[in-house]
C-alpha cells in the first residue's frame, strides 16, 4: 500500500518548522490530517529523523537576547516569545535549564507583568514546595537514622503514607518481640523461685 510521499523540498521546509512547529502543526502547515501526516512518517521514516535533528538542536541565547526575553515576557507568554526567537517551547525549556540566567530572565519577565500578582505567588509556591521536598528528604534520612523503640513516639510530620505504614509494622513487631522477650525473661526467674 503506497500513499502520499512529501518531496524534497517539502523535506528541506520540514527542517525550518521543526524549530518552531510540533509535528501537529507541521501537518496543518501541508494541509494534511494528523491520521494521514501519521500514515506518511510511517512510509517516509525520513520525516521523523529531519523533525527530531532540527527540534533537538540546542540554542544558546546571547546576553542581548536575554534581556528582551525578559522585556517581551512582559506582555507576551513563552510560547510567543520563543516563535519570536524562531525556536520551539521545547528548545526554549531546553535552554532555559542550560543557561542560569535565561532562567532568571524568564523568571524576573513573568513576575514584572502588570497583575503580575497571580505569577508571584505561583512562583512563590513552587520555592515553597522545593524547600518542603528538600525539608522531607532531610527528615526522612535523619529519621531512618534513629531508634525505632516505641510505638508511642510520634512520627516525623512530613511522613507519606507508605512511610507511615512501613513505621508502623517496624514499630509493632518491634513491640512484640520485646514483648516475648520480657515474658521469656519473666518465666526464666519465676522458675528460679519455684
Amino acid at each position: 500500500m503506497t500513499g502520499r510521499r512529501l518531496n524534497e523540498g517539502q523535506l528541506e521546509e520540514i527542517k525550518i518548522l521543526a524549530k518552531t512547529m510540533c509535528l501537529k502543526e507541521i501537518a496543518e502547515h501541508f494541509n494534511i490530517g494528523q491520521v494521514a501526516f501519521r500514515a506518511i512518517r510511517s512510509w517516509q521514516l525520513e520525516i521523523d529523523e529531519i523533525y527530531k535533528e532540527a527540534s533537538s538542536s540546542n540554542r544558546v541565547f546571547t546576553k542581548e537576547e536575554i534581556v528582551e526575553i525578559e522585556q517581551l515576557l512582559q506582555t507576551m507568554n513563552l510560547e510567543r516569545v520563543s516563535r519570536h526567537f524562531n525556536a520551539s517551547i521545547n528548545s526554549m525549556k531546553k535552554a532555559r535549564s542550560a543557561q542560569p540566567e535565561l532562567n532568571e530572565a524568564i523568571i524576573n519577565g513573568v513576575a514584572s507583568r502588570s497583575g503580575g500578582c497571580f505569577v508571584k505567588q505561583k512562583i512563590k509556591k513552587v520555592e515553597l514546595q522545593k524547600s518542603q521536598q528538600r525539608l522531607e528528604v532531610y527528615t526522612r534520612d535523619a529519621w531512618d537514622k534513629l531508634d525505632f523503640d516505641s510505638l508511642t513516639r510520634g512520627a516525623p510530620p512530613n511522613i507519606s503514607y507508605e512511610d507511615a505504614i512501613s513505621r508502623f509494622y517496624k514499630l509493632k513487631n518491634a513491640e512484640k518481640t520485646k514483648r516475648i522477650k520480657e515474658e521469656i525473661r519473666e518465666l526464666g526467674e519465676s522458675d528460679d523461685l519455684l
